[in-house]
């Protein structure tokens, strides 16, 4: 319920889509050039801009840097995500139409769901190194310090949604193949594989109730039932016992 009550406000708030900025290690100095770039895309794709923080700072008030960014820009057009709860950000991430900021994890949450993506740089090479083994070639990894920041956004944002969804589909692939395989060569049993996400009792109820559904629906099936229906009413009306009392009076 959490999960979809969120999501349905920033839904109704930016029918549009939104871009998902986190700021939490977004260097004092670049905050400036960023949000000018973040106004400038908004208002050409119609986007609306939500704002969190992914680790906490600390020394200071959790919301307390959220507030200075969603006050840079007119109450429409930008948003705080309030939430902490983990599912509901990652809920926000794979729900929107671009990431923007400093965290890796959040990206990667992206990645996973095929979503664009490009990092603001934090003075490490955490980014770089992870785009290099595991990013797709044609999504970038952090803003160049001397392009514009508006049309890497509008570039990043450009790139075709198929192709960071077979990326995605792949990674996914790449990872159960892997998993197998570690699986087999230590023989710990893989509980949940792909295919193979509910336990054999739930699959054999499954199974049970399909069965009767089909049942059900079989014209000739339906007839009989109706018809052994009618005779156990005849049955009780004349006072005759029924199949299972005379079975039990035989023995």
């Amino acid at each position: 319920a959490w999960d979809r009550d969120s999501i349905t406000k920033m839904r109704l708030r930016f029918p549009n889509g939104w871009i998902a900025v986190e700021t939490s290690e977004i260097p004092e100095a670049e905050a400036e050039r960023l949000i000018e770039a973040l106004r400038e895309v908004s208002e050409r794709a119609d986007l609306g801009i939500v704002f969190f923080e992914a680790n906490q700072i600390a020394g200071r008030e959790r919301r307390a840097g959220l507030r200075r960014w969603v006050e840079s820009f007119p109450e429409w057009q930008a948003a705080e995500f309030a939430s902490d709860h983990l599912w509901e950000i990652a809920s926000l991430l794979l729900h929107s139409r671009l990431y923007c900021g400093s965290c890796l994890s959040s990206r990667i949450i992206c990645m996973s769901g095929g979503v664009a993506r490009i990092n603001v740089s934090t003075g490490t090479n955490a980014v770089a190194s992870y785009t290099q083994l595991w990013e797709h070639e044609a999504m970038r990894g952090e803003f160049s310090p001397t392009e514009d920041w508006a049309e890497a956004l509008f570039e990043t944002l450009a790139v075709d949604l198929s192709l960071l969804q077979q990326h995605s589909t792949w990674l996914h692939a790449r990872y159960f193949e892997s998993f197998g395989r570690f699986c087999r060569e230590t023989g710990i049993p893989a509980k949940l594989v792909p295919g193979q996400g509910t336990i054999e009792h739930h699959r054999a109820a499954e199974f049970r109730h399909h069965l009767h559904d089909e049942w059900l629906q079989d014209p000739e099936s339906v007839s009989g039932l109706k018809l052994l229906d009618r005779r156990r009413s005849v049955n009780q009306g004349s006072g005759a016992p029924s199949t299972l009392n005379r079975e039990r009076a035989v023995g």
